[in-house]
């Protein structure tokens, strides 16, 4: 099963979690979200995954901001596409991992990246560990248009040798 939230694009969802919790699936993205999600939680792992092969589906996709600001999250994706952008995280509009979270993103693709974001600023100030792994062809952090990241805190490890940031100019 997934967890899809058909909100209206100027919400903000507020996930909260409680445990060890697994949302996966082959054949849609582990949860989409319409608008802007936060998730926090603590005592476990709640873990996106993303199981099939096709590079419109991510183990987390959230059409505007995400916020991760606490807990243990994992987010895992095996989508791939030779010509377009699969990703284990789609944050169209811009990420923020703060707070006390620690988030481990994992794109296993040929031409996957571990998190992209493409349409808004992003920042890691968190007092936990930041941890996005890519394969192949893909970037660990891939941040489009011209758009900023900014990091003030916390422990960052990128995988994917010579692909571990990607920022893209728009052309103008």
């Amino acid at each position: 099963k997934s967890i899809e939230i058909n909100c209206q694009s100027t919400d903000v969802i507020n996930l909260v979690y409680d445990g060890n919790i697994t949302v996966s699936n082959a054949t849609a993205d582990g949860i989409y979200c319409n608008g802007s999600l936060t998730i926090g939680g603590s005592n476990g792992i709640l873990t996106f995954a993303y199981t099939g092969e096709d590079y419109m589906y991510s183990g987390l996709t959230t059409m505007q901001s995400l916020t991760i600001n606490s807990g243990d999250i994992n987010i895992e994706s095996s989508s791939s596409h030779s010509e377009f952008h699969a990703s284990a995280v789609y944050a169209r509009g811009g990420f923020i991992i703060t707070g006390t979270a620690n988030v481990t993103s994992t794109a296993t693709g040929d031409k996957a990246h571990g998190l992209y974001t493409e349409w808004g600023n992003s920042e890691i100030s968190t007092t936990g560990t930041l941890t996005v792994n890519a394969t192949g062809n893909g970037y660990a952090l891939y941040i489009g248009n011209s758009y900023f990241l900014t990091i003030s805190n916390g422990t960052i490890n990128l995988s994917n040798e010579e692909r571990m940031v990607m920022t893209e100019k728009q052309n103008q």
